[in-house]
């Protein structure tokens, strides 16, 4: 029998990140791949499994997001022990924190190294100075041997323009899904509109909500649904002050935590999707909404301009305008039922045509391939 290309992923296994990984395990070829995933040590999660059913080899360290030099030197050692014992023929490494470790290591056992940022940490730095440093970061590494998958054009752009990774070094996958089992049903009735994530800087939700503001003046029957809050936002306390303040609250609801099944049910019964983030990688709930046939209002950043076609599968809003100007063209669309029908027809063959999963597993499994030690 041939023998199987070896796959390492080094991450911290949350939200897109973890969405990212379950769909390459359940959709690979498991007769010439075998995955192994080294990962943060969260205990509540469920095992990564393949089609099969068979759980993915998985070991558990004390990873976190935030920066400790060194504990973060120790566990690099730690990761560099199991990665030398595991010896595979590639590794894959998501986000800032793991790309660094995966990287790093791929340097010095010369293994080759995959690495996709799922939106480079550069862009949510906050600042200049740690933007700067955020971004020589990843000029440092485009020296070494490794290769960026990027989840989306605009991020393969971002390597290439921002990262330095020189352009035959890049390549772009799209993040996808499974093809839906069934057409959408395109319903235009509901009385409210639906948003994914932690209240947070990246979310840019006091935006959101000021936008939201102005819409409940004009349509004060209209309801914003906030899914996947979480029991910790950064920003959740914020957001629920600027919605006490401005009499909001029948009008907002948060939904800390729901299943995978609640949160489409909930999003299929929605009039469309909304997200006003400071960027991206490619969202997964935009990627849902439109597998269900919903319009997106997404702000005009990388990841989600990858997504809609303006006006046409949904809007593109500048979220350097005032959130009331931004508002005005949403209240527009949601006074025009019509449209908001055929822009939901025209998320769903934009999904159809870019973001089904059957087609882009096969690329990655050629990258893997090719580029297998």
């Amino acid at each position: 029998m041939e023998r199987k290309v070896k796959v390492l992923h080094i991450a911290l296994v949350l939200s897109g990140v973890e969405t990212y990984i379950r769909l390459v395990a359940a959709n690979i070829d498991e007769a010439k791949f075998e995955l192994i995933i080294l990962r943060d040590n969260e205990q509540n999660q469920l095992p990564i499994t393949y089609k099969s059913g068979r759980v993915v080899k998985t070991y558990t360290l004390d990873f976190e997001r935030d920066i400790r030099l060194l504990k973060d030197t120790k566990l690099l050692g730690q990761a560099l022990k199991i990665v030398k014992a595991e010896s595979p023929d590639i590794i894959h490494c998501h986000s800032a924190k793991s790309g660094i470790t995966g990287r790093t290591i791929g340097a010095i056992l010369q293994i080759p190294a995959f690495y996709t940022p799922h939106a480079f940490s550069f862009l949510s730095a906050g600042n200049s100075l740690k933007s700067f440093v955020f971004k020589s970061l990843e000029r440092l590494y485009s020296y070494t041997n490794s290769y960026v998958i990027a989840c989306s054009e605009s991020e393969g752009r971002r390597a290439v323009q921002d990262a330095h990774y020189p352009q035959e070094r890049t390549f772009v996958i799209n993040n996808s899904l499974p093809r839906p089992s069934q057409e959408p049903v395109f319903d235009n009735t509901s009385n409210y509109i639906c948003t994914v994530g932690r209240p947070s800087y990246q979310k840019n939700t006091l935006y959101l909500l000021q936008a939201f503001r102005e819409i409940h003046k004009a349509l004060p029957a209209l309801k914003l649904y906030m899914l996947g809050v979480g029991h910790y936002s950064p920003d959740l306390e914020k957001a629920k002050e600027f919605i006490a303040a401005n009499n909001l609250e029948h009008v907002v609801r948060f939904f800390e935590w729901t299943s995978r099944e609640e949160t489409l049910s909930i999003l299929s019964h929605s009039l469309l999707y909304i997200s006003l983030s400071r960027y991206e990688g490619l969202s997964y709930a935009v990627l849902e909404a439109m597998s269900l046939g919903k319009p997106c209002i997404l702000s005009d950043v990388d990841g989600n301009k990858d997504c809609v076609a303006d006006q046409n599968s949904g809007l593109l809003i500048d979220i350097d305008l005032p959130a009331q100007e931004s508002a005005a063209a949403i209240i527009d669309l949601l006074r025009n039922r019509d449209k908001v029908t055929e822009m939901g027809k025209g998320a769903y063959n934009e999904f159809l045509r870019h973001f089904i999963i059957d087609k882009n597993i096969q690329a990655l499994e050629s990258l893997y391939l090719q580029y297998a030690k």
